[in-house]
Formats: C-alpha cells, structure tokens, sequence
C-alpha cells in the first residue's frame, strides 16, 4: 500500500514534511502578530525540500486560506482608502511577476528567490534603508507608486518579501500599529486572491498542490490565531532578529542549491 505522504508529498521524507509542518505553525505565527512575513520562510523552506515552482504556489494557497481568517480585522482596522489606491498600482504589475515567474526554470527560480530576500533584508538593514522613510514622507505620491509597483513584481515573481518594500511607505503614513497591521491585511487578500486567479489561469495549481494545502491549512490557521492574540504583546525587536538571521541561512542554502 502506498503511503499518503508520498502520493501528496512524491520524493519528500516523513521527517521532512514534519520539517515543513513547523515552519508552516511558526511562519503563520508570525503573520499573525504582524499581518505579514509569513511566506518567505515557508517559501525557503519549502524549496528546500520540493520543486521551488509548487513551494511557491503551495505557500501562496495556503496563505490565502488561512488570511481569510484575518480579513474582518483588515476591514475593522484598515485604512481601506490608501489600501485602495495601492492596490490599483499592485495588481497590474503583479501579473507581469506571474508571467516571469512561470517561464523562470527550477534552478533559476531558487537562485532568484534566494538572491531576492537576501537583497531585501540586506537593504532593510542598511542606513540607506533608514532613510528612506523621510523621502517616502516628502514624495509620497511618487514613493507609493513605485513601492506598490515593486510590491506586484515581487509578488507575483518571488512571492515572498514584498511587503518590506511597502510596509516602508506605509509607515510614513500610519502611526498607529494596528490600524498598519489592518491595511497590510488589506493589501495581502487583494495581492492573493489576484495571484490564486493568474495560477489558476495558467494551469500552475493542480490536484497534488491543492491537498497540500488542505494539509497545511489547519496547522497554518492554528499558528495564525495563537499569533493574532500575541499582537499586542510582541516585541517587533526580537521577531525581527530571528526572523533576519533564519531568512538569511536559509537564502544561502537557496542560492547554493541552485548553483550546483
């Protein structure tokens, strides 16, 4: 008899996909204190351990399902009017990101990912990084649109890590934490529902992928509401350097596999 995991995970070990089940529950914990920064490390993880084109597509699904769960906070707590207009500027672009990503092969994929989310949180640390906040403050019709821009593209070709670029601007604009957290919840359910419509249009989501997902979910949405309820009390100093030290490993090891 066939075991399940091999007819749902091909190629992947038990201990593996016990492996990609943590990092699922701790990623979506995360997404839960903050609104975003789950799908970066289940994205490395997962391409690690699978096709970087499904570990994509997987994260992105079960992202998706799971974010519905946080969707009446975006709306209670959203600034719905800025994350509108960001919108209009995310999805276009985010198309184009799918068009890449599909024709990207494997090993160029990883080597992408990996270089992409390094990048980022190389520049988010910088003191060039910093002081991009003031010039968001001064030019913020210009900053917006160029960050939602990038936000698309990334989106729709690394699937990961984007928000980083806009949370940049949004901060410029909105002080309070959770009344931020509620409009990045906005931008993300629109940037997921467009991208789950352009990989069901190109054929990229298929049976195996959509079981995976229905095995993640439960273990995704029990790390997302345990993290929702620490959103008040986490410390964004902490999280972050975890978070950076984790991505930044596991972006090597990205990078490396695809160049060998």
């Amino acid at each position: 008899m066939i075991p399940v995991d091999a007819i749902l995970f091909p190629g992947v070990a038990g201990w593996q996909i016990a492996g990609l089940c943590l990092a699922y529950a701790l990623a979506f914990l995360v997404k839960g204190v903050f609104g975003y920064g789950a799908v970066p490390p289940v994205i490395v993880v997962g391409s690690l351990l699978m096709d970087p084109h499904e570990a994509v597509i997987l994260a992105g699904l079960v992202n998706l399902a799971s974010h519905l769960l946080l969707v009446p906070q975006g709306i209670r707590t959203g600034d719905r009017a800025l994350a509108g207009h960001l919108t209009l500027f995310i999805l276009p672009a985010l198309a184009v990101g799918v068009v890449i990503f599909e024709s990207l092969p494997t090993d160029g994929l990883q080597v992408t990912v990996g270089a992409a989310l390094l990048a980022i949180l190389f520049l988010e640390g910088s003191p060039a990084w910093r002081r991009l906040e003031p010039v968001a403050a001064r030019r913020h019709r210009a900053f917006s649109t160029v960050s939602a821009v990038i936000t698309g593209l990334l989106s729709g070709i690394v699937g990961a890590g984007a928000m980083i670029f806009l949370s940049v601007y949004l901060r410029t604009r909105i002080g309070d934490l959770l009344v931020f957290r509620g409009t990045v919840i906005l931008i993300l359910t629109a940037i997921l529902v467009w991208r789950t419509v352009l990989f069901l249009g190109a054929g990229l989501i298929d049976t195996t992928i959509a079981l995976q997902a229905l095995v993640m979910l439960p273990v995704a949405a029990a790390g997302l509401m345990l993290g929702s309820r620490l959103a008040r009390t986490a410390s964004d100093a902490a999280f972050f350097t975890a978070y950076r030290i984790f991505l930044i490993v596991a972006s090597l090891l990205l990078i490396a596999r695809g160049l060998i």
